[in-house]
């Protein structure tokens, strides 16, 4: 799976353990995994590699990612 923006490029492949952002390895808590033909990813680590900021709400049960505000870059691998 590979998602851009004019800025970044993120790439997962399916139950690794290593994301690429514009090239550079960076460790998941958790791969990406196909769980009855629906593709799973870290959303926070793919937002955030995209330059959004995330949040959990937990009376909703409802992930918030926000696109204006912007994320604290991720620190390298």
């Amino acid at each position: 799976m590979t998602a851009r923006t004019k800025t970044a490029s993120v790439e997962l492949m399916l139950d690794s353990g290593t994301a690429y952002l514009n090239g550079k390895p960076y460790p998941l808590d958790v791969p990406a995994q196909l769980i009855q033909d629906a593709t799973y990813v870290p959303v926070r680590f793919v937002a955030e590699a995209l330059g959004a900021s995330i949040s959990w709400e937990p009376s909703a049960r409802l992930v918030v990612i926000n696109t204006e505000t912007p994320a604290k870059p991720l620190s390298e691998a």
